[in-house]
């Protein structure tokens, strides 16, 4: 028998049945479900169920003109799979996530907790950096260690275009650092940062907590591979990579994207997310002391806190021992 999530994705990829149409940005267009809209959220339901006009008609279209298209459609995803597809975690959708076994009450709870503080590992870290198939250990491990020393770091920053695929870093990898077996390793394409982010603040927006909770947790575990990466401020071309399995080529990679593109994800955040949201906004400033005593983060991190005082005020805070007397 199809489970719900089953049955909800299958409507997703079938229009037919669709009674309400969503308008996001530049005035992209989706066919929905207004039960399925409603259900998981209070505010999209009062949107929907208004009253109707002074000839009777139903509310048939929403505007969300601030929108943009691609992370509504990550939304939509997990309205009807309970999970959504971004670049660390494609393929998903086809399986629930963790946060659509969690009661209210677990939600509310998580919600008010950092993953780092909680202790428990996202369900979804297995996902993320697993599916590569079986391989002999003995066979690989030299050939990856090799290739991993001899790759080198590429002097520019990916640039994310909110426009481009799902909003993330549109770096082209060469594929001749690839050329070993796709059963150990897999092309890198981006990180989930600023999905993570804009799907949060919509998620947020429309009272969706359940996926607010797994936007929130993506986006640290991602955001926390910042630290990950060790540049040498004397010889970037000799900058190293703390990774030390099976997968690293591809986890290096990731793991430079998300230092390049921390500062202007931090930026985005701090623009984004209202000042009353105060777990969210301590993810950034956490990170930022845990790695600021390395030269070349520090020196990575300055603009960004020059431009934020608050967030340099918060990176303080979260530097501060406490006196063995308080």
């Amino acid at each position: 028998m199809a489970t719900i999530y089953e049955v909800l994705r299958d409507l997703f990829f079938n229009p037919r049945y669709s009674d309400l149409e969503i308008v996001c940005r530049d005035g992209l267009r989706f066919q929905v479900h207004r039960v399925v809209i409603s259900l998981h959220s209070p505010i999209l339901d009062s949107m929907v169920t208004e009253s109707p006009s002074d000839h009777g008609d139903v509310v048939s279209q929403i505007q969300l003109l601030d929108v943009d298209f691609d992370t509504f459609y990550m939304v939509l995803q997990f309205l009807y799979g309970g999970n959504y597809n971004d670049y660390e975690t494609f393929g998903s959708f086809h399986s629930p996530s963790y946060v659509v076994s969690m009661t209210p009450e677990e939600i509310d709870a998580n919600l008010e907790t950092l993953p780092c503080l909680r202790g428990d590992p996202a369900a979804e870290d297995a996902i993320v950096d697993g599916d590569y198939g079986d391989y002999d250990d003995e066979q690989t491990s030299s050939s990856l260690d090799s290739e991993d020393e001899d790759e080198e770091v590429d002097e520019t920053s990916p640039h994310g275009d909110m426009h481009g695929g799902f909003g993330q870093s549109q770096e082209v990898e060469d594929e001749e650092d690839m050329d070993i077996d796709d059963r150990r390793t897999r092309t890198f394409q981006g990180h989930s940062l600023f999905d993570s982010l804009r799907v949060y603040c919509v998620a947020s927006r429309f009272n969706i907590l359940p996926l607010k909770l797994l936007a929130r947790d993506r986006f640290y575990r991602t955001a926390e591979k910042v630290l990950m990466f060790s540049p040498n401020i004397n010889n970037r071309r000799e900058a190293r990579w703390w990774t030390h399995d099976h997968q690293r080529i591809y986890r290096s990679k990731l793991v430079k994207a998300v230092f390049d593109d921390f500062p202007r994800a931090v930026h985005e955040l701090y623009q984004t997310v209202p000042e009353s949201d105060t777990l969210m906004r301590a993810i950034p400033p956490m990170l930022i002391a845990a790695g600021y005593n390395n030269d070349g983060f520090r020196n990575h991190m300055k603009p960004l806190l020059e431009e934020h005082p608050d967030l340099a005020l918060a990176v303080i805070e979260c530097m501060r021992i406490p006196n063995s007397q308080e």
